[in-house]
């Protein structure tokens, strides 16, 4: 039940970001961060950083994505002992206070299926159930051996069909990954896949598998820029306020002059 109610909010979270709403809000929100001073904008960036793992079959490397950048922390060999390096993964990310940002596993596209699927509008509501549906007549796989996620690239509204692009990987070779991340106590909030050496925004995990992250310094960040956008809105509406009072003012003794 709770698994069924969190697909649906997904699904309305990815079907309100892909709306002109959507779009609007964003841009919006792209606005008010502009104007915010300098060093809170960048210590809000700061916060929002995530922590990026590549996980081959002799090495497991780590780096921190910001900004639009990655930048590369350190590479650890898998032949040694788990449990030691918990320890040094751990003291790595105390030491770049990296403890309570978000994790990603990073696949290289090849190991993800990619396709580009034609769907009608009507199932924009429920996209996630209706591929879940589609998996087995779409992919070589049913959908209970697969992890995916799906982004909408396009809507013909005269033909009432939407273009939705496809992300799949086999879910055996990705629970494997999960435990050996698992072992060594870097348990992932999310699964991306690379696209040109940097992370798509994507997201193959369920819900129900992410491991949740709390970001105290983020939230204090985000409540900061609330309230500077929020004094920043006082001041343009007393300004404005005060501007109409002095027109009217100004039309006062233009009308007493007449008389």
């Amino acid at each position: 039940m709770a698994t069924a109610f969190q697909a649906r909010v997904q699904d309305f979270a990815a079907r309100l970001q892909n709306s002109p709403a959507g779009t609007f809000f964003r841009w919006w929100l792209a606005e008010l961060r502009e104007l915010l001073p300098a060093g809170l904008r960048r210590r809000l960036q700061h916060a929002r950083r995530r922590l990026i793992l590549r996980l081959g079959e002799a090495e497991l490397a780590l780096s921190v994505h910001e900004s639009g950048s990655l930048q590369e922390l350190d590479v650890f060999p898998l032949d040694r002992d788990a449990r030691l390096q918990q320890q040094q993964l751990g003291d790595l990310l105390v030491e770049r206070e990296l403890v309570e940002v978000n994790r990603d596993l990073l696949l290289p596209s090849e190991r993800v299926l990619r396709k580009w699927v034609m769907l009608p509008s009507a199932a924009e509501g429920g996209l996630r159930q209706a591929l879940t549906f589609e998996m087995d007549r779409q992919t070589p796989f049913r959908a209970e051996e697969v992890y995916f996620d799906h982004r909408v690239v396009g809507r013909d509204r005269d033909a009432g069909q939407l273009r939705v692009e496809l992300f799949v990987t086999p879910r055996a070779a990705l629970d494997r990954d999960l435990e050996r991340l698992a072992t060594r106590g870097l348990a992932p909030s999310g699964v991306d896949v690379e696209t040109d050496g940097m992370p798509s925004g994507l997201n193959l995990l369920p819900p129900e598998r992410r491991h949740r992250m709390v970001n105290r310094r983020a939230r204090v960040n985000l409540w900061l820029a609330l309230a500077a956008v929020l004094l920043l809105a006082g001041v343009m509406a007393q300004s404005i306020l005060l501007r109409q009072h002095q027109l009217e003012e100004v039309q006062a003794a233009i009308d007493e002059v007449r008389k």
